[in-house]
């Protein structure tokens, strides 16, 4: 019982942080523009916008990991496998782990992504997260969430995306800390010249909490893509790179936060 008051207020406090900056881990691509994610392709369409899953075109499969802000509680794993079902659909499949044995998250789920027609897309993912505190008091506690999320290209040089992330809390003791709140993003993809592509994105958490974000994509060749971007509430500036190397992606990003310091990423993904 002891042990339970000196580390429970500790365990409290990472919980809190990981619902003020977002729960679901980022790829590093969408880290290196500060979290933006509607209209980007990537094989880790589950953690960004599950309609742009059905662009898979050739089994893929990736993994990736970050540490907000260096704290041992806060780093996340995550992976995700796709396959493409037929020209216009593809299914996939993700999980992440978030914490240390002390208490840690975990979430396995399954996406969904179909074409409807050549500038509109839709897709769907369902998840179920576990929450665990090392504690006797405390057993193993979960839900599930769902997200949809929409894409259209009306334009040669204009992406939307949006997606709604689900909306139910963790059924658990400690409810007074919720870890997944409803949050609606709404996000654009503006191509600038043949090289140089600029993103913004809007995200609304439960009760009127919205931050703007912003970044821009230099692609000086096929192999190489440099970005930088920044979001409000809270302050974070970040910056990234990605390499082409075959059929090997590999991505890496670095946020900062003024007072909390560095939230470094790194995925890598290959296509089979």
């Amino acid at each position: 019982m002891k042990m339970i008051r000196i580390f429970l207020p500790g365990i409290l406090f990472y919980c809190s942080l990981i619902q003020c900056f977002a729960s679901q881990p980022l790829s590093a691509e969408q880290a290196g523009y500060a979290g933006i994610g509607t209209t980007i392709k990537t094989p880790f369409s589950a953690f960004q916008n599950p309609a742009l899953t059905a662009f898979t075109k050739n089994p893929v499969i990736g993994m990736g990991a970050e540490n907000r802000f260096l704290i041992p509680e806060l780093q996340s794993f995550l992976f995700q496998g796709t396959l493409a079902l037929s020209s216009t659909a593809a299914i996939g499949a993700f999980g992440t782990r978030t914490g240390t044995k002390n208490a840690f998250e975990n979430s396995l789920g399954i996406v969904y992504g179909q074409k409807l027609s050549d500038k509109f897309y839709c897709g769907i993912e369902i998840f179920h997260h576990v929450f665990k505190v090392n504690a006797g008091e405390y057993p193993p506690t979960g839900t599930w969430s769902s997200a949809i999320g929409v894409y259209t290209k009306p334009l040669p040089f204009l992406e939307i995306g949006a997606c709604l992330w689900n909306p139910t809390n963790f059924r658990q003791e400690l409810k007074q800390h919720p870890f997944h709140s409803p949050t609606l993003t709404i996000g654009s993809a503006w191509k600038i010249s043949s090289g140089l592509i600029l993103r913004t994105e809007l995200e609304e958490k439960a009760k009127g909490s919205v931050s703007v974000i912003s970044g821009f994509e230099y692609k000086p060749n096929d192999a190489l893509s440099i970005r930088t971007g920044y979001r409000t509430n809270p302050g974070l500036p970040a910056f990234g790179f990605g390499l082409n190397i075959n059929k090997m992606k590999i991505d890496v990003a670095c946020m900062t936060h003024l007072t909390l310091g560095l939230y470094p990423s790194i995925s890598i993904s290959r296509e089979l």
